[in-house]
């Protein structure tokens, strides 16, 4: 027969784990309306530079450029 590990009698789980989930189950409802409004912003940023990118490339300029500029 094989041998298979067992681990020891006493582990449980009860370690830095449980302390990360009752932190983050206290941080997150604070950060949750701030993470929505900040990806909000960024998708519309993201957009306006896309833009601006595609005009810059359609009146000619390298991409290198733009990408530095951008």
């Amino acid at each position: 027969m094989i041998p298979i590990y067992k681990g020891f009698a006493r582990q449980y789980g009860h370690g830095l784990g449980s302390v990360f989930k009752k932190a983050m189950k206290t941080i997150k409802p604070l950060l949750q309306p701030l993470f929505k409004t900040e990806v909000r912003a960024l998708k519309h940023e993201g957009v306006r530079q896309g833009k601006c990118a595609v005009q810059d490339l359609m009146a000619g300029a390298k991409p290198k450029d733009v990408v530095k500029k951008r």
